[in-house]
């Protein structure tokens, strides 16, 4: 716990059940509140198009202590036809 200053996941926001357990991992992951970040990459499904994904991620992962930011810029990156993004969560002081 608390022992990485860099944590990286990719397509990990799919499953809405997953997502507290996540945020929950990644608190408790991230060494230094100021500098260690948990940077996830992540696309858009057919079940889950990554604009309402990360719109309501944001959501558990502030509630969670976390702040989140992603640009609004999708990463250059298109996967399967959807636009790529990366996510930065870092823990809230």
């Amino acid at each position: 716990q608390g022992q990485f200053d860099v944590v990286l996941a990719s397509d990990v926001l799919w499953v809405l059940g997953t997502w507290r357990p996540l945020v929950a991992t990644a608190r408790s992951l991230l060494a230094n509140p100021k500098n260690a970040e948990f940077l996830i990459a992540e696309t858009g499904h057919e079940q889950l198009a990554l604009p309402a994904a990360l719109a309501s991620f944001r959501a558990v992962a502030e509630s969670g202590g976390l702040a989140i930011d992603y640009g609004d810029v999708p990463l250059p990156l298109v996967v399967d036809g959807y636009d790529a993004q990366l996510v930065t969560l870092k823990r809230r002081p």
